[in-house]
């Protein structure tokens, strides 16, 4: 068992190397990321095992069973960087590419002006329309009369001087 231990640490390791080298292959490099850290914990504990059966025969040679659980904890962590970073990514280019994976839902609008909002935003947003140009009115004699001018600007009301003014 300290032996198989030792060579889950150098498989866990390769793994997480070839995961993130793989990455552009979608399947594989998920595959590969994913069971690093799997292989290394399984090293963990067959280390483990093999250092509590070397204490409970009275062996001395725990020595490679220590070395096994190291190298395995000590290839852990790259191995579970590896796949939080490279196999989920791999993952979900692989997911993308089969019409699954992660679909963004979002819609950019280049709006350069009050006047370019969709449908959603009109009634929000758009000032109220303008008055329709008066209709021509029909006369008697079948002609048609000029439309009503419209109603004169009033100026702004003048401005108070305040206290100290005029």
């Amino acid at each position: 068992m300290a032996l198989a231990s030792v060579l889950l640490s150098l498989l866990a390791v390769a793994f997480a190397v070839l995961g993130v080298f793989a990455v552009i292959v979608p399947v594989l490099g998920s595959v590969l990321s994913f069971a690093a850290p799997a292989l290394a914990l399984t090293g963990v504990v067959l280390g483990g095992v093999a250092i509590s059966r070397a204490k409970q025969a009275g062996e001395q040679g725990s020595g490679l069973a220590l070395t096994g659980v190291i190298l395995n904890t000590l290839a852990f962590v790259p191995a579970l960087l590896g796949a939080l970073t490279c196999g989920v990514c791999s993952a979900v280019v692989a997911g993308a590419g089969q019409g699954g994976g992660l679909q963004p839902n979002v819609q950019f609008q280049v709006r350069q002006g009050a006047h370019d909002l969709d449908a959603a935003d009109a009634g929000r947003l758009m000032p109220p329309p303008m008055p329709a140009a008066p209709t021509p009115v029909p006369t008697r004699d079948g002609g048609v009369a000029a439309p009503p001018a419209p109603a004169p600007a009033m100026p702004p009301p003048p401005l108070n001087p305040g206290p100290g003014g005029p």
